[in-house]
């Protein structure tokens, strides 16, 4: 019963990173993203 415990906690922790990791990543990519927009205004 205990190895099912511990087992489920590392599964939660895994989630938990793998939101934290996709979270990071999508806001970066949004901020390239709105750089390069503000970028192609000013040139325009």
């Amino acid at each position: 019963m205990a190895a099912v415990a511990t087992g489920h906690e590392i599964a939660k922790g895994e989630i938990f990173w793998v939101l934290l990791f996709g979270l990071i990543t999508i806001s970066f990519w949004f901020t390239a993203l709105v750089k390069k927009f503000m970028e192609g205004k000013l040139h325009a």
